[in-house]
């Protein structure tokens, strides 16, 4: 019984990492894309703003 919050724990953490380094890949691809198709620094601002939003 005292294992097996240890691997429902380490389970559930390697979720979240996984999940969190997806969500910043795909945020940082956006910002890029927008950057780079409009060469804006506003749009830079903007973009990079709103990806720090929930």
């Amino acid at each position: 019984m005292y294992m097996q919050w240890k691997k429902k724990f380490a389970f559930i953490f390697s979720g979240q990492i996984f999940s969190i380094l997806t969500s910043s890949m795909v945020q940082f691809s956006i910002i890029w894309y927008l950057t780079e198709t409009t060469g804006s620094a506003t749009v830079l601002m903007i973009a990079g703003l709103a990806g720090f939003l929930p």
